[in-house]
């Protein structure tokens, strides 16, 4: 198969990376529909237990920061296989954990590291393989976030109501380890990395006015954007919804980012990912 830049090849990749993403975004935002189980069988607030994603969050987002870097030293491979083994292990504790302390560990460290590790780096390598279709190939790569999302909640919904949401947390960790593994078979970096620049310093990054400003405004945009994933279904169901349906809500949220991902992503190709945001 063709390996060159804009390749089948290339396009395989991009896949793989949505195939990570969709595992661990397909978790991480299913929280919502372990909420109110979880918060019931700790006996604890709704604040103490929707720390449990805001700790999964934060980590997620700030370990990218050496997750990159650790790509660009060492390759996608061995960082998609730390994704799989910390997404695996951290539900696996989480599933067995006796209180909700120990929970902030298990699955915001296991779960935060996991997304650290398939977000951020992936796209950067899904970007190695592409010159003129790049935006295109990666919104392509981030709908496994939307796919995640569309299917990761109602499952979790069932699978809950089915057993158990510690039952539900062993079930998802050996699916989306094993689907991780596949990912990391797959995912290599691509031609245009071994000519890319040194990165840049988070501070030198900061000086362009562009940068600055899409920084700060992500910061603020992301105050509300994760709410709908840990209190929505909680929401809907204290007003009469079932759970099922409750979390179907949050799979919406998912199926219009699909939607949004692969269209805006040719629409950025033609005038520019900075001027569409």
């Amino acid at each position: 198969m063709d390996a060159g830049l804009d390749s089948r090849r290339a396009w395989l990749i991009a896949a793989a990376a949505a195939s990570g993403m969709f595992a661990v975004f397909g978790v991480g935002y299913s929280f919502g529909a372990f909420f109110t189980s979880m918060s019931e069988e700790f006996e604890t607030s709704s604040s103490a237990t929707a720390l449990v994603f805001s700790i999964t969050i934060a980590l997620s987002f700030l370990l990218g920061l050496w997750t990159g870097r650790w790509c660009d030293r060492v390759g996608p491979k061995p960082v998609m296989r730390a994704a799989a083994a910390s997404l695996t292990i951290g539900l696996l504790l989480t599933a067995a954990v006796p209180n909700l302390w120990l929970g902030y560990v298990t699955y915001g460290g296991g779960v935060g590291f996991a997304i650290a590790c398939a977000y951020v780096p992936m796209v950067a390598t899904v970007g190695g393989w592409f010159e003129r279709r790049r935006a295109t190939a990666l919104g392509l790569s981030v709908t496994g976030i939307g796919l995640g999302t569309l299917v990761g909640s109602p499952t979790a919904a069932r699978l809950i109501d089915a057993t158990s949401w510690r039952t539900t947390y062993v079930i998802f960790a050996l699916f989306g380890g094993t689907v991780l593994l596949l990912a990391s078979l797959v995912i290599e970096p691509g031609p245009a990395a071994v000519l890319a620049p040194k990165p840049q310093s988070l501070r030198t990054l900061l000086a362009y006015r562009d940068f600055a400003l899409l920084y700060v405004s992500i910061i603020f945009s992301t105050l509300g954007l994760f709410v709908p994933f840990v209190f929505l279904a909680d929401y809907a169901e204290d007003r009469g919804m079932s759970d099922v349906k409750a979390a179907a809500l949050v799979g919406i949220i998912g199926g219009v980012s699909v939607i949004s991902r692969l269209g805006l992503g040719g629409l950025a190709d033609r005038l520019g990912s900075l001027r569409l945001y």
